[in-house]
């Protein structure tokens, strides 16, 4: 029977930790269940590291070679669970820190369709739990690596609402015509709601929990051509002023996410910020848009921002749209506000608008 509550996942985890000094969990569901919003919410209640199984996508598979294969065959190649274990689960188990690199959805499919690593690696230091977020997490493969495992599920009305909040109508569709049979196979053949330890139903879920510490990060440069308006934080606290709402609703509403293709556009939405007055009192720019290789000539109301590399803070932060960006920026400000010694750059600030619910905050610092 589906269990309501995040905290039983707690216990679970307190229970198990009496006999094991590390613990490794599986947060599995399918796409827009929520599982990210659980991990979160259980990070915030043990000290836990968590690790994005995203990260570990199977890159060297290119688009056209997974509409070549079976849903089964999609569902057992969709991550590397080798690389996955061999350079997360298992160092962090035996109280090491990890070190990977990360699948690069941003950077678009190379030449041959497949897609390259991220440049920087990711690093998570070792806690005494560690959370795999993601769908196939918990696949029999990997059933000797784990303590416990959670299933989260949606009605799938609440997970297409979530998913078309945060993607494109286009993305959407190529996104499912691709993993909804394997998620069908996986969750329904290779781990049904009977062989997870425990079930948890986010129906009605809306509470946004507090984002995690940041993490630092290096970012390419980079070029994004969209929509944009200048504001200030002043104005957007005010319905009557505020720009942002309508900016996104000009972008959502005239497609602009399948039109920015036809300039070579690729990767996630990207919300950027630009052109700071001063600080987060000053007026600044946003434009909401997609990634490009070479902008080239562009026609009105297209403008494009290039952004150089840097040094960056990632927030990361999930939950209903808008809401959790809102939230996620009251974190940002709340953490610059704190005393930290690194101190915001005000130059080039990003929300990226990842697959699976995610959404990333990357918040400009200066160099030390």
């Amino acid at each position: 029977m589906p269990i309501l509550a995040v905290d039983t996942v707690v216990a679970a985890i307190r229970a198990r930790s009496v006999n094991a000094p590390r613990l490794v969990v599986a947060i599995d569901g399918r796409s827009g269940s929520g599982k990210s919003t659980v991990a979160e919410a259980v990070a915030q209640a043990v000290d836990a590291v968590i690790v994005p199984c995203d990260d570990f996508f199977a890159a060297s598979v290119s688009n056209a070679e997974w509409d070549r294969r079976t849903p089964e065959q999609r569902a057992a190649d969709a991550i590397d669970w080798r690389r996955l274990k061999r350079e997360a689960i298992e160092p962090l188990r035996a109280g090491r820190a990890a070190r990977w690199y990360a699948f690069d959805f941003l950077a678009g499919p190379r030449d041959d369709g497949t897609y390259p690593l991220q440049r920087t690696p990711t690093e998570r230091a070792p806690k005494p739990v560690v959370l795999l977020d993601g769908a196939y997490s918990a696949r029999p493969e990997l059933a000797d690596a784990l303590d416990l495992s959670v299933l989260v599920e949606a009605a799938p009305s609440t997970r297409e609402a979530r998913l078309a909040a945060r993607e494109a109508a286009d993305f959407l569709r190529q996104w499912h015509a691709r993993w909804d049979l394997a998620e069908e196979h996986y969750f329904g053949h290779v781990r049904p709601p009977s062989a997870f330890d425990v079930v948890l139903q986010t129906d009605g879920v809306s509470a946004r929990r507090k984002s995690a510490e940041p993490v630092s990060r290096r970012a390419e440069a980079k070029q994004i051509v969209g929509l944009a308006a200048r504001t200030t934080n002043a104005a957007e606290s005010n319905l009557s002023t505020a720009k942002i709402p309508l900016l996104w609703g000009q972008f959502t509403n005239e497609h602009w996410s399948e039109r920015l293709e036809e300039v070579g556009a690729f990767g996630p939405t990207i919300a950027v910020y630009s052109a700071y007055e001063s600080d987060v009192s000053g007026s600044y720019q946003l434009l909401v848009g997609r990634q490009v290789r070479n902008s080239g000539p562009l026609s009105s109301p297209l403008q494009v921002v290039s952004a150089p590399q840097g040094s960056y803070l990632v927030f990361h932060c999930s939950g209903p749209l808008p809401q959790a960006v809102i939230g996620g920026w009251r974190d940002v400000w709340a953490y610059f506000a704190g005393g930290n010694a690194l101190a915001r750059a005000y130059s080039f600030d990003f929300e990226l608008y990842l697959p699976r619910g995610s959404v990333e905050i990357w918040v400009a610092v200066r160099d030390r």
